[in-house]
């Protein structure tokens, strides 16, 4: 079996199926899956991030970038992909 990866800036691009397909069967249903209608959960599965300071980030232009970016994305997700969601995973206060 042939397998080809694409690299973007040397990051891997696991196939969307990876862990469904193989993990163990009893836990299939709690594998990670690539959801593309995720109902009222929009906006719960991203984190947004940075390479600062890399010269490849965005810095020192981020706001614009991100205004840019999430331009047409509900107050509410905006919220939660650049804030709430690394706030919940990682313990961090909010202010």
């Amino acid at each position: 079996m042939t397998y080809k990866i694409i690299s973007a800036d040397s990051h891997m691009c696991e196939p969307p199926t990876l862990w469904v397909d193989r993990i163990d069967r009893r836990f299939r249903d709690q594998a990670p899956r690539v959801v593309k209608d995720p109902g009222d959960k929009k906006g719960h599965f991203f984190m947004w991030s940075t390479d600062y300071p890399h010269q490849a980030s965005t810095f020192p232009h981020t706001q614009e970038t991100l205004e840019k970016a999430f331009q047409d994305v509900p107050e509410a997700d905006k919220h939660k992909i650049t804030r709430d969601n690394a706030s919940k995973l990682y313990g961090l206060p909010v202010e």
